[in-house]
């Protein structure tokens, strides 16, 4: 007998173990518990309803995530969210108040566990990947096995979410968060720029003015103003002007800023990771973070 083919998300390693950690087998049984609209909002202790739901629902000797833990982690995001959504509930333009929505939730909550698991430390955190690995391989051929990470695979992280399913807000709550932990670990000083990297002009120009009404500070880059190296959080950039150098140390075009100009360890957003990631307008040569 043939076995069922797996599903694509069935197949993220990563994926799978997270979900483990919080005691769940599929996304969509979490979904379906924290779905209910009744569960969004803010309680008066300024946490979100979905912590209650999940310790309530999640015995907590299921999951490796505790509750102390988990409140943390959830005092965490709501913190980050109403830092870059005050502008905007305040300014009368939503008419409404906005609340993260469930799915909103888990990609911050699981952004949280990662985040603290990888800078307590990257080794560990591999040794515990490769071991659920092995587990997880055993219910494929050897052809669709999956090879184990290695420390340097770790730093790259993908969020897999629908169009119109608030990504530009995610993205703001994780910059907020990467920057928590780096500093809470005692990493605030290994790293050098927070870069958002665009498909086009137009969409760098809606990502700076969502970045200010977030309340994060962010730069354009323009070739002969040198924004690429002031101090503020976020360097915006779009895929196209990003080039090798040449001999001569200087970008190909005369227009693009040579890739090496960026250094290492930086914190690499990409906006539409489809376009131009398997082309050569992006060769990778800057060093991400995360």
């Amino acid at each position: 007998m043939t076995a069922k083919a797996k599903k694509f998300d069935e197949k993220l390693v990563l994926s799978q173990w997270m979900l483990k950690q919080f005691g769940v087998e599929t996304l969509v049984v979490l979904g379906k518990t924290l779905s209910d609209d009744n569960l969004i909002g803010f309680t008066e202790e300024n946490n979100t309803r979905f912590l209650q739901a999940l310790e309530d629902w999640i015995p907590e000797s299921g999951r490796t995530v505790k509750n102390d833990q988990l409140r943390e982690f959830d005092d965490n995001v709501v913190k980050h969210w109403q830092e870059i959504t005050y502008r905007r509930n305040h300014s009368g333009a939503m008419g409404r108040t906005l609340y993260p929505l469930y799915f909103q939730y888990l990609s911050m909550l699981f952004t949280e566990y990662y985040l603290d698991r990888y800078f307590q430390g990257v080794s560990d955190l591999c040794v515990e990947l490769n071991k659920f690995m092995a587990e997880f391989n055993k219910q494929f051929n050897e052809r669709e096995r999956i090879q184990p990470f290695v420390e340097s695979d770790l730093n790259k992280l993908a969020l897999w979410m629908a169009t119109g399913s608030g990504k530009t807000l995610i993205m703001h709550v994780n910059i907020l968060q990467f920057e928590y932990y780096r500093t809470k670990y005692g990493k605030a000083n290994s790293y050098n720029k927070t870069i958002l990297l665009t498909p086009n002009e137009g969409l760098s120009l809606q990502h700076k003015e969502e970045l200010d009404d977030s309340n994060i500070s962010a730069d354009l880059f323009v070739k002969s103003g040198g924004s690429l190296f002031t101090q503020s959080s976020v360097q915006i950039i779009d895929i196209h002007k990003l080039q090798t150098q040449d001999k001569m140390g200087k970008s190909a075009d005369g227009k693009s800023v040579a890739v090496e100009s960026f250094e290492t360890n930086n914190l690499v957003l990409v906006d539409e990771g489809h376009r131009g990631a398997s082309g050569t307008d992006w060769d990778g040569k800057t060093k991400p973070a995360l």
